[in-house]
This record gives C-alpha cells, sequence and structure tokens, in this order.
C-alpha cells in the first residue's frame, strides 16, 4: 500500500481526534449527569425504631431533598420523625428516626414504606434560586 499522501495523513488524524473528543465527552457526560441527578427512593420497607433512636441501616443518600414520607398501610406520615444529615460521630448521611409523635401513633416497631428524593454522596447542588 502507497504511503499517504499529507492532505490523507491530515483527515486521518482528524478522523482519529473526532473519535478520541466523542469518548472523553459521553466519559464528562456521564459524570456530571452523577453529581447532578437527584435519585428517588420509593417504598423503602423499614422498621420504625424506638423514639429518639435512629435506624439500623443508614438510608441512602447524602442529603434528603423533599420530605420522607412514611406510609403505613394507608396512613401517610410525614411529622412523625426527625432526620439528621450527620450522626453522633460526625458521619454524613440521612439519619431518620421517630419523635414522640410516632410514638403516639403507635407506630413505633410497626413497618413502613419510606418514599423521598435524596441528593448523592459527591453531588453537586443546584444554583437555583
Amino acid at each position: 500500500m502507497a504511503m499517504l499522501k499529507s492532505d490523507g495523513k491530515m483527515v486521518f488524524m482528524i478522523f482519529i481526534g473526532v473519535i478520541i473528543t466523542a469518548v472523553f465527552l459521553v466519559t464528562i457526560s456521564d459524570s456530571v449527569f452523577l453529581q447532578t441527578n437527584t435519585p428517588t427512593i420509593a417504598n423503602l420497607s423499614v422498621t420504625v425504631p424506638a423514639v429518639n433512636t435512629t435506624l439500623a441501616i443508614q438510608l441512602p443518600g447524602r442529603q434528603n431533598v423533599t420530605i420522607i414520607t412514611a406510609l403505613n398501610g394507608s396512613e401517610t406520615f410525614t411529622n412523625n420523625f426527625s432526620v439528621n444529615t450527620t450522626d453522633s460521630s460526625g458521619n454524613l448521611g440521612v439519619f431518620w428516626f421517630p419523635t414522640e409523635a410516632a410514638a403516639t401513633e403507635g407506630i413505633v416497631g410497626g413497618a413502613v414504606n419510606l418514599s423521598y428524593t435524596y441528593q448523592p454522596f459527591g453531588g453537586i447542588r443546584s444554583i437555583k434560586g
């Protein structure tokens, strides 16, 4: 095969450059999507712990973006629980625990389904006003 002339070499180099650029753009866009996306948890089944005691498991996410709702059969609870974004050791995350109001409702120790939207670890906060 004959050697490529200078125009052929240039076209070949541009073609390789376009492929490399496309690969980098896809990788960067995936990373930006994962950092700015706010995933939603729907119907995560948990057992309500004792009053002022956090769940044995940490809920997914760095910080909840919406109010966490607890569904117990046909009743929905939103004000019977508190959420902290750090635990007593300073660990970051979504830590959910019932208040006295949950004990009054009689749902402590029962099963509920939690639903909420959260900001993931490594997420970038929106700068919208």
